[in-house]
């Protein structure tokens, strides 16, 4: 697909499976945006995010259109700033609902899934040194540590 200067803004490759694609988007200067691969329409395994001049900013695991693995992202210099995981957990919810019949009120459960943070995060600073780290368990923070010497 072109943009209307015919310069690329996306390419799909279709891999060994017809489902399968390589998946890959472009910044109006022609550089990478973001590539990965998509089954059935969904993400899924690592990809990569890029700024408009070519620098990696993200790496992230999907599964199904949702995080779930490794997630990392880089400083304009290419160090890593921050680096972690994802789960995908399903949680319940409770909804009203209206009877389109009697227009009567009624609840429901719903469950849907969600990514959440998982185990431990590191944050650097620019130069790579650790600034915090912080440890979770489905989604909710159980420790936190940081560096605060100068």
């Amino acid at each position: 697909m072109y943009r209307p200067n015919n310069k690329l803004l996306l390419k799909e490759e279709y891999l060994n499976r017809s489902d399968s694609v390589l998946y890959e988007v472009f910044c109006a200067n022609g550089n990478l945006e973001e590539s990965g691969i998509k089954l059935n329409d969904r993400k899924i395994g690592v990809w990569s995010y890029y700024s408009e001049n070519g620098i990696k900013e993200k790496e992230i695991e999907y599964q199904g259109n949702y995080y779930n693995g490794i997630y990392r992202e880089f400083y304009s210099n290419g160090k890593l700033k921050e680096e972690g995981n994802y789960i995908v957990i399903v949680k319940e919810r409770e909804v009203n609902l209206i009877d389109p019949e009697t227009f009567e009120e009624t609840k429901s459960v719903r469950k849907m899934e969600t990514s959440v943070k998982e185990g431990k995060w590191i944050y650097k600073d620019e130069h790579g040194k650790i600034v915090k780290e912080e440890y979770f368990k489905e989604g909710k923070l159980k420790k936190k540590t940081s560096d605060n010497k100068g």
